[in-house]
């Protein structure tokens, strides 16, 4: 995980301890103008029918689009995660992504889970 996100993790996560790589610098990523940038937009969320889940069309379009740009940049697919917070977000991307046969292998996770591995690249939601 960059530093960056660490950083911004720690908001959310009180006791978030970092892994000595999260400590180190690391090349910034090819092909974007910052490490670490947000998505502004007025595309509202809707709630998942069978849950108290979330997702964003929008959004899982938007990230399905920047992994594969990534994946052009030279990325492999194994460097790549796309971190959500919502359990519905996460299967709306798989489900976006699943035909691409240049994304298999890009991780897909929500944030409780991920706060506990090593990954280069970040996609967050």
């Amino acid at each position: 995980m960059r530093p960056e996100i660490a950083a911004l993790m720690k908001q959310f996560y009180d006791d978030l301890d970092n892994h000595e790589s999260v400590k180190t610098d690391r090349p910034s990523i090819s092909g974007v103008d910052s490490d670490v940038y947000f998505l502004n937009h007025n595309e509202m969320e809707t709630a998942v029918a069978d849950g108290s889940s979330k997702r964003n069309e929008f959004e899982a379009k938007y990230a399905v689009a920047l992994a594969e740009y990534l994946v052009k940049q030279g990325y492999q697919t194994t460097q790549i995660t796309i971190l959500v917070m919502y359990l519905g977000q996460r299967q709306l991307i798989a489900k976006m992504a699943k035909p691409k046969r240049n994304l298999h292998g890009v991780r897909i996770m929500v944030s409780l889970v991920f706060s506990k591995i090593d990954l280069n690249e970040l996609l967050f939601r």
